[in-house]
């Protein structure tokens, strides 16, 4: 939640149509998922000899995946440090989640609550505003924010 709160009050027109425009809510959710998920690398193992490229990996080799680097790559997505939440579906929910078996089961509960508390936000204030500096976490895994002072009104 300090994430999106930053991110909107950094991007006053994104929360105007999170307000005023009900229907692009949940694509505004997605986008601040993708710029701003805080699970930022996670490391899987193959079980089978897996080839990347030119590169050969053997089984039982741990591969990490950088989601943080993924979701900003400009290949895929244009532009990528803009907040754009009518981007493509497809493009925005992107790996912020996991994929496949390893998906996170707990993404919609993250959804509801996102959604839940901006819409609370939404419907009482005009305006997001960071107040001092947010104090944040960084490590190569992480991304979170350990301190974050909103001024609503």
């Amino acid at each position: 939640m300090s994430s999106a709160l930053a991110d909107l009050a950094e991007n006053p027109d994104v929360f105007t149509a999170y307000k005023h425009d009900p229907d692009a809510r949940d694509a505004i959710i997605n986008e601040l998922i993708r710029r701003a998920l805080p699970e930022i690398a996670l490391d899987r193992f193959t079980t089978v000899e897996l080839q990347i490229g030119d590169t050969v990996v053997p089984a039982d080799t741990k591969i990490r995946f950088v989601l943080g680097a993924a979701l900003r790559d400009p290949a895929v997505f244009p532009n990528p440090d803009e907040f754009n939440y009518r981007r493509p579906k497809e493009a925005s929910m992107a790996i912020a989640f996991g994929a496949g078996t390893h998906n996170c089961a707990g993404q919609y509960l993250a959804r509801a609550e996102a959604r839940a508390v901006l819409d609370a936000v939404a419907e009482r204030y005009e305006r997001i505003e960071v107040v001092g500096e947010p104090i944040w976490h960084r490590s190569d895994r992480h991304r979170n924010c350990e301190g974050l002072t909103v001024r609503l009104s």
